[in-house]
């Protein structure tokens, strides 16, 4: 369907341009939509683009997807520039990916949704059971249950625990496996013991791969944290439990990020600052007296100090760095008030971003004073740290105020960094540099 959904993108994108389909077998185009189709079945290995799991949201795929799609675009384009395809039109390439993304996305979708409706019909369904009655067994109960299109049929509970077989569905003893596995019947079992039954579950394992039924193992993880995203890692044959997800913690990933920090830092200070810093200089030049760029260190990236810069809004003062800004300061200038609500003293920042102490998005840093504080106020405090600051963030767009300074509200806003940071993506930068950009120029009630 991505090979169909490819050409049928591209043939539409040639009958837009040219208004007939005959030119396509006249030139080069159909030796670029062979390079296209080439290109995509080899993206489609690197990418896994075909694992649909079925506790994954749609979102998930979707993201894969327009990974594979930013990948293929330059590297067709980089292909015909290599092969000498200088013939082909600028404009079909744009309608043909603008098509071709469109159409991706919606197969994407439709295929979830078929999916969902044909296992809330019966098809396509896992027969499963749960070994062990505990905590974990229950959850995992809930969560295979909660909703009929997941596709799964739990026929119950095998466990040794005394229970009322009328208030659970209640299958037999651990002892009677074997023979609830002969029938045939349980394609998969979650196995939710505690470590210490280590014996007894390698017995299970070996009953499991003798009637070729899959094993799933339920660890008790909240032994050690209420996290609900660890991850395992393997360090050679040892298995690592990973406290958070951090896709920032991925190359990949840190290269796409610091390479649209990059592109996008060096627009706004070419394109704007450029012009704008010297106009703003002078006007906080004839309104107060002292410098125009104020300089503040801040708490960056694994705790490293460095230098954040800000075109100054406030009157010079001695506690600018024992001090932070509170609603409604005195301090702040008439020509302050403007700049602050306009964001304009954060452009200097954008130079931060540049030389790699800052990022466009992140939590926001914050003075040396405030981290020596709400470190010790908030455990998970410092975990802010792990990324680099931001000159906007996840938690500016949901309402957290850099300036407030209650404890109650700096808890949410950390939880809201944390939140960022463990489900981190490119486009949920854009979302947040979106949703910034509108805030700027939305009208005060």
């Amino acid at each position: 369907m991505d090979i169909v959904v490819l050409n049928v993108s591209f043939f539409a994108a040639i009958l837009i341009r040219f208004g007939k389909l005959d030119v396509a077998y006249f030139n080069e185009y159909m030796r670029l939509l062979l390079l296209g189709n080439v290109l995509w079945i080899l993206l489609i290995g690197v990418f896994d683009a075909y694992k649909i799991m079925r506790f994954e949201p749609v979102e998930a795929t979707l993201k894969r997807t327009f990974k594979m799609v930013l990948t293929h675009l330059p590297l067709f384009i980089l292909m015909t520039y290599i092969l000498d395809f200088r013939d082909s039109s600028r404009f079909v390439f744009f309608i043909f990916f603008l098509l071709f993304i469109v159409g991706i996305v919606m197969y994407r979708i439709v295929l979830f949704e078929v999916l969902k409706y044909l296992r809330r019909r019966g098809v396509n369904h896992k027969f499963v059971a749960i070994v062990g009655y505990n905590n974990n067994a229950k959850d995992i109960y809930e969560v295979l249950t909660s909703d009929i299109a997941y596709g799964y049929r739990v026929m119950g509970f095998f466990t040794d625990a005394e229970v009322n077989p009328n208030e659970i569905r209640y299958i037999g003893n651990i002892d009677s496996i074997e023979q609830e596995l002969q029938k045939g019947r349980i394609e998969e079992l979650y196995i939710a013991l505690a470590t210490t039954n280590a014996r007894r579950v390698k017995g299970i394992f070996k009953l499991c791969d003798r009637y070729g039924v899959r094993v799933k193992i339920i660890p008790d993880f909240q032994k050690y944290t209420s996290a609900h995203r660890v991850q395992i890692r393997y360090y050679s044959h040892v298995p690592v439990l990973r406290m958070r997800r951090e896709p920032l913690a991925y190359f990949s990933n840190q290269v796409i990020k610091r390479a649209f920090d990059i592109i996008f830092s060096l627009i706004i200070i070419l394109g704007v600052l450029t012009w704008l810093f010297p106009i703003v200089a002078i006007a906080v030049k004839l309104t107060s007296k002292g410098p125009v760029l104020f300089k503040q260190k801040r708490s960056g990236v694994d705790g490293e100090i460095f230098t954040c810069y800000k075109i100054r809004t406030m009157v010079v003062d001695g506690d600018f760095n024992e001090k932070g800004t509170m609603k409604n300061d005195p301090r702040v200038t008439r020509l302050g008030r403007f700049l602050r609500k306009s964001k304009i003293d954060e452009l200097p920042q954008f130079v931060n971003v540049l030389v790699g102490t800052m990022s466009v998005v992140g939590p926001r840093p914050h003075m040396l004073i405030h981290t020596e504080k709400y470190s010790e106020m908030i455990n998970e405090f410092n975990v802010r740290h792990y990324v680099k600051p931001g000159i906007t963030g996840w938690a500016q767009t949901v309402g957290f105020i850099d300036s407030s300074q209650k404890l109650k509200e700096m808890k949410n806003k950390v939880n809201n960094d944390i939140w960022y940071i463990e489900n981190w993506s490119f486009l949920l930068d854009l979302k947040i540099i979106l949703n910034t950009t509108f805030a700027i120029f939305k009208k005060e009630d």
